[in-house]
């Protein structure tokens, strides 16, 4: 929760809290890069109270975050890519076996369709 405390939780504070909130799923990792640059530039030394030691941990961890977008990117990426390949496989295996007529022959017709597949 806000703390309430100052005029600058209300300004400043409160808006980053209300765009966290208003965040949607997105298809890059470009706006919470953003969120996270924003933090870093106008919310960090006053959250930790200009203490050296915590702003240097917290920018740490925010930096950490930031280059684990970027990897979650890539590999999202990959991923994407193999789910494609994946659904064009199995859709035109559905259209293959939706489209054509399927008979497994029977009795003497079975065999001579085994024959004839071994003697080509």
């Amino acid at each position: 929760t806000l703390r309430g405390l100052s005029e600058w939780d209300a300004s400043v504070m409160a808006p980053f809290v209300e765009r966290l909130q208003l965040l949607k799923p997105v298809d890059t990792v470009e706006p919470v890069r953003r969120l996270v640059k924003d933090l870093q530039d106008h919310v960090v030394v006053n959250a930790c109270g200009g203490v050296p030691t915590r702003i240097a941990l917290l920018r740490s961890l925010l930096d950490a975050i930031d280059e684990a977008l970027v990897l979650m990117e890539e590999e999202a990426q990959v991923v994407h890519g193999i789910v494609g390949t994946v659904h064009t496989g199995l859709s035109i295996g559905t259209k293959l076996l939706t489209d054509n007529k399927w008979k497994v022959p029977v009795g003497w017709a079975k065999g001579r369709s085994i024959q004839m597949s071994l003697n080509r």
